[in-house]
């Protein structure tokens, strides 16, 4: 039949799809994600959120207002476990299309702890005294992906799990801390796991002190040596060397700083060598005099004045050397000096010099003392004559000055106006002086002008 009346309508159908899909926090077993739900209505409202991977819902949760955070458990942990995940509303009528988006997440562990061992590295061939080295193994940790190394403190730097650290002498400290840089998406905890640490002495190569050869007697020297240190080595060895003579190294082969039987007369320099578990180290001495001075050498005789005058005019000396002095005792090496100014042998005495003789290693320095030197006889002789003249027959002594000890008196012989003045026989030839004898007077003029 025909008539009037009203028809209801009620439109139903399935939710829109998500806006988005974000990761927004991980735990060691689960992840969290944030959904954003459309901005248009559905009918009937949503009433829920689901989380899915690869099309099987993994998790869901209730939306509040325009929004929904889902929490995903039972998720394995570790990057290399990341899964994608995709949200889609629900209703009563049924899920929504997926969002267009991923979130591509996964659950994280920190690392656990390390264990390390720090050992000192023993080099007793090191020669520097300001660094040592220490062998660091690390266990543990095996999911780090990196392990960071502080050193006493100082930033942290990555490290392999045996390596070999050079640091400087002393006890040393070793942190290690293991970490992972790939991080889920807002992760808020610690990436890293718990600090390992260790401790080590490490020593170094010796440190030198003062160290001098010092002679102690004249054959003998030894090495005098104080503050000498360890540098953390538990002990360390010392020993010594000592060059050749006049040599310019030496070479450590004795445990005594005690040298005997050396050459006398020479340079010697020494060698101190220190040698621990963590290094060795080397000092050479400066060069030192063996022998101190030489002895005096031994005048067993004096030396001759020759026969023969120098000198013209006025003045004649017997200064030459005839007869060189008899001495012993001299130092192989060294040579006699005069205290005339002559070396080797004697050769003129200055009238009225006192004859000195020391002996000197060439080109060192080193002398003995000196010793007197006699003469053999008569000594250095020096005859002068005075201005004037005396009558003939009369003794010319008085005209004449003779300085020095000449081997006997002198005689005086008139020859015509000079005078010859002679030794006792067989020690010095005569000399004759000029003008000594007076011109006798002229005549008387016979005719008595």
């Amino acid at each position: 039949r025909t008539g009037t009346g009203t028809i209801e309508f009620d439109a139903q159908g399935v939710p829109r799809a998500p806006l988005n899909i974000e990761a927004t926090g991980a735990t060691d077993s689960s992840v969290t994600l944030s959904v954003a739900l459309s901005s248009q209505a559905s009918h009937p409202e949503v009433t829920g959120v689901e989380i899915l991977v690869e099309g099987a819902v993994v998790g869901s949760c209730t939306p509040s207002g325009s929004s929904a955070v889902c929490t995903v458990s039972g998720v394995p942990a570790g990057k290399e476990n990341q899964r994608t995940y995709v949200a889609r509303a629900v209703n009563a009528v049924g899920p929504s299309d997926p969002t267009a988006n991923g979130a591509t997440t996964w659950a994280y562990i920190p690392p656990q702890g390390t264990t390390v061992s720090a050992v000192p590295v023993k080099n007793p061939a090191n020669t520097d005294q300001t660094v040592g080295q220490v062998e660091l193994k690390i266990s543990g940790a095996e999911t780090a992906q990196r392990l960071m190394l502080s050193i006493d403190g100082a930033a942290a730097v990555e490290v392999s799990r045996i390596s070999t650290q050079t640091v400087a002498p002393g006890t040393r400290t070793f942190d290690v801390v293991p970490e992972n840089h790939d991080l889920p998406p807002g992760y808020a905890g610690l990436p890293q796991g718990s600090v390992g640490h260790a401790a080590a002495t490490v020593g170094a190569a010796p440190i030198p002190g003062s160290a001098a050869l010092v002679p102690t007697d004249k054959t003998s020297a030894e090495v005098q040596y104080s503050g000498w240190n360890e540098n953390y080595a538990a002990s360390m060895e010392l020993t010594f060397g000592i060059s050749d003579p006049n040599g310019s190294s030496a070479t450590c082969t004795s445990s005594s700083p005690t040298f005997t039987g050396l050459t006398r007369f020479r340079n010697y320099l020494a060698v101190i060598c220190a040698k621990s578990d963590f290094g060795t180290t080397t000092v050479q001495t400066a060069s030192v005099w063996v022998g101190s001075n030489p002895e005096e050498p031994v005048v067993n005789s004096g030396y001759v004045i020759g026969p023969d005058a120098v000198g013209v005019g006025s003045i004649r000396e017997y200064v030459s050397v005839a007869g060189q002095p008899s001495i012993s005792g001299q130092v192989a090496g060294a040579t006699l000096y005069y205290s005339t100014g002559s070396a080797g042998s004697l050769v003129t005495v200055p009238v009225g010099h006192s004859v000195t003789v020391w002996q000197c290693i060439l080109g060192t320095g080193y002398c003995s003392a000196p010793v007197a030197v006699p003469a053999s006889g008569a000594t250095a002789v020096r005859v002068t004559q005075l201005a004037g003249c005396v009558d003939s027959g009369t003794s010319p002594a008085s005209l004449f000055i003779i300085e020095g000890t000449p081997p006997g008196a002198p005689t005086f012989t008139e020859e015509g106006q000079s005078v010859r003045i002679s030794w006792p026989a067989g020690t010095w030839n005569s000399v004759l002086f000029d003008n000594v004898i007076c011109l006798p007077p002229e005549p008387p003029d016979p005719g008595g002008g």
